[in-house]
């Protein structure tokens, strides 16, 4: 049997990149589909750009194998692990789902009333489980 435990304390670098095109045909299949390179319906010039930040972040682990002698020269193992990780950012929280659509005639003009999308920072935390199962041989 052995066991580890870790943990890590110190900046998390969160990055958030937000780009996009819309192509369309405004989804009446007339015409050539328009191209419009500043953004999307939830990519627009309101949020659009790449940011950056730092935050405290703890960062543990912690880890238990066992193993069982078959024979002298086999043994069979088994081991758990898991990891948690504060503050991180997912991509999908980071998609702002209110949507100003007073420009979507001009994309991509600034739209008139709130400045919607806008961009704040969403941190969620992180878990991850291990499982391993094995044989070990010794010569």
């Amino acid at each position: 049997m052995s066991g580890t435990a870790k943990v890590a304390l110190g900046a998390m670098v969160q990055t958030v990149e937000i780009e996009g095109i819309l192509l369309t045909n405004d989804f009446n299949n007339f015409g050539s589909p328009q191209s419009y390179p500043g953004g999307g319906y939830f990519a627009t010039p309101t949020n659009i750009g790449k940011r950056t930040r730092q935050v405290f972040a703890v960062v543990p682990e912690a880890g238990l194998t066992l193993g069982y002698r078959l024979t002298p020269w086999m043994s069979i193992v088994a081991g758990y692990t898991f990891l948690y990780a504060s503050d991180v950012v997912r991509a999908p929280q980071q998609i702002n789902r209110n949507v100003n659509y007073s420009s979507f005639n001009l994309p991509p003009a600034v739209p008139s009333g709130p400045q919607e999308p806008t961009f704040r920072f969403k941190s969620s935390d992180f878990w991850a489980q291990g499982l391993n199962v094995g044989l070990a041989f010794r010569f």
